[in-house]
């Protein structure tokens, strides 16, 4: 009975004293790497698809479209690491955009001798409008929003709302009241109106795909401030019940956001 006391003892003491095998150390290392790759993951991309905010005319990619995932998320945070400003998309790992080709190309030599990793340069162009794709935090998100709907809370950049009423289907216009002037006869012409923020500020978002009944095509552009034009029967709804506003500026609003004015 004391000898086996003595080498539970000896096991205890050996583990917490950090004597891990070569497995045990193998496995914690990829356990830490995993963690700091969650983390970093949720800082670069966050949790819910966002616009790629790159504004130099060369940028670095790498098509992943016949790569695993685990080899992409590795070879982001190794980059990342390594000071490159990456971006993961639904196709593309972006390693950051340069003021000038030559560095770029340096990037993409570094790339190669470094992760083996055969990049490209791009222009601008074909990554503006591109959303991110934060996998480790995606799933994760909607299944909150989802959970939040089904108890009747609406979860929108931080503020919880409780639903009251039901949402009036047509919009309601406010006529500023005007002086009864004489005017000759004229043409009848279209009449304009205005999208007011009602709080001053509101997230604009824009459409990255076609459709604009799917909620997963409009993606967060920032708070926006202002007055904007509204796009004449510019209201869309999509299949989860959200309502959007449209602007001549080709910038979307959540319905419950504004008012629309006569201009």
């Amino acid at each position: 009975m004391k000898k086996s006391l003595v080498a539970v003892s000896i096991l205890a003491v050996s583990v917490f004293a950090g004597d891990l095998n070569p497995y045990e150390r193998a496995f914690k290392s990829g356990f830490e790497y995993g963690l700091r790759a969650n983390a970093m993951q949720k800082d670069i991309d966050g949790v819910r698809a966002t616009r790629v905010n790159y504004t130099k005319p060369f940028v670095v990619s790498y098509d992943i479209q016949k790569i695993p995932y685990s080899e992409v998320l590795l070879t982001q945070f190794l980059a990342h690491n390594d000071g490159f400003k990456t971006h993961l998309t639904k196709n593309l790992l972006l390693f950051g955009d340069f003021e000038r080709e030559a560095d770029a190309k340096q990037a993409v030599e570094y790339l190669k001798k470094n992760f083996n990793v055969s990049a490209n340069i791009i222009s601008l162009s074909k990554v503006q409008g591109l959303a991110t794709n934060p996998l480790l935090w995606s799933g994760f998100y909607d299944e909150v929003l989802s959970q939040a709907k089904a108890q009747g809370v609406i979860v929108q950049e931080k503020v919880v709302e409780r639903t009251v009423e039901k949402v009036v289907e047509k919009p309601v216009f406010i006529e500023e009241p005007k002086k009864q002037v004489k005017k000759p006869a004229q043409k009848a012409t279209p009449m304009e109106y205005q999208i007011k923020l009602i709080n001053d500020k509101a997230m604009g978002y824009v459409l990255t795909g076609s459709s604009k009944k799917l909620s997963s095509n409009y993606v967060e552009d920032g708070i926006k401030s202002g007055v904007f034009k509204w796009y004449p029967q510019g209201i869309y709804s999509t299949e989860k019940g959200e309502k959007f506003v449209r602007s001549t500026d080709e910038i979307y609003f959540l319905y419950k956001d504004v008012k629309i004015i006569k201009q």
